[in-house]
């Protein structure tokens, strides 16, 4: 099998899509599936996402994912990427995480956004217990706020975090801008790069990061993970039907009615034109869908361009056999990559 050490440090970000006709809880038993599947394939990590008051999602609970996943494999690192500090406290985040590295050593991952995890104002109201909203300086002292707590060599506050384990969670920096980039350069934080989501804000976002960048304990030099959407295939026309789901939830989100993703033969019959269904394909040109040949193309251009230490894959695809080919196609793949 395909090891990650092999080539680029490879690993999943996983949002436990939820499939028409199917069920959260079912989405939720595929996620732990793919968790052994990738751990057998010699991925680095498996992180989850959070999402809230969505009926494609099952991922909304970060810490509880990262618990079963954990004692669903055995030396796969797991862990959210990333927990949202505008809904919960500090606090919280390090008790909860710091449990999880006390059941499970060194191999719990702290990834933490400044997302909000969903549009809805009055879902994210719900979250956080009160009205307004949540200050974007807001997130930089959350963060701060936490490190604090699990720096083992700060004993000058009144706040201990308990339980207290021998590992401490490493924490990661999740954004998607230049903003993003320079707070966790300031902090001396790896960062992982929505890719995904901004590609088009990569060059500065990455610049912003190694400029600000503060060497720290746990980490002496800038660490870079880019998230990328990957859908691969045995050939390009087999990863372009099963993309066709993603092309149609685009459109659902557009019209603000997302609901679970539909399976790839049901697109046909979504009411969609193939003219609009082309509009939004071209969002997916910057990310990876295709065969291995065309992957191994797109990304090897661009490690070179980012620099990246790490991939971080994305996949979303309704028929979750071929979700687990897909991670398998990508493995063979970075196993011939190298970044600088």
């Amino acid at each position: 099998m395909p090891d990650h050490r092999a080539g680029v440090p490879l690993s999943v970000l996983d949002i436990a899509p939820v499939v028409q006709g199917s069920t959260a809880a079912q989405a939720l038993r595929d996620t732990l599936d793919l968790a052994r599947h990738a751990e057998r394939l010699g991925y680095l990590r498996h992180w989850f996402s959070e999402h809230h008051s969505t009926l494609s999602l099952a991922a909304s609970a970060p810490a509880l994912l990262v618990a079963e996943a954990a004692r669903a494999t055995g030396t796969l690192r797991v862990g959210a990427g990333g927990v949202l500090l505008a809904h919960q406290s500090p606090l919280t985040v390090a008790e909860q995480f710091c449990t999880l590295a006390a059941f499970h050593p060194d191999r719990v991952d702290l990834g933490v956004s400044p997302a909000l995890g969903t549009m809805n104002p009055d879902v994210q109201i719900a979250l956080r217990g009160e009205p307004g909203p949540f200050a974007a300086d807001a997130f930089a002292g959350r963060t701060e706020e936490l490190l604090r707590l699990l720096d083992p060599a700060d004993t000058g506050g009144t706040v201990t975090v308990t339980p207290r384990p021998d590992s401490r969670p490493p924490v990661w920096l999740v954004g998607r801008d230049e903003t993003d980039g320079a707070l966790a350069g300031r902090l001396g934080l790896p960062f992982v790069f929505g890719y995904h989501f901004s590609p088009h804000a990569v060059d500065g976002a990455l610049k912003a990061y190694r400029n600000a960048f503060r060497p720290s304990a746990r980490w002496p030099e800038p660490y870079v993970v880019l998230d990328v959407m990957v859908l691969l295939a045995d050939s390009e026309e087999r990863a372009r039907y099963l993309a066709g789901p993603l092309e149609v939830a685009a459109l659902q989100m557009s019209e603000g009615r997302l609901g679970p993703y539909l399976r790839p033969e049901a697109v046909a019959t979504a009411g969609y034109t193939e003219q609009q269904r082309a509009h939004v394909r071209v969002q997916f040109e910057s990310q990876v869908v295709g065969d291995p040949a065309a992957a191994r193309r797109t990304l090897t251009a661009l490690l070179e361009r980012t620099g990246a230490d790490e991939l971080m894959a994305i996949t979303i695809v309704t028929d979750h056999s071929a979700r687990l080919r897909s991670y398998e196609l990508l493995a063979e793949v970075a196993a011939d990559l190298r970044t600088r």
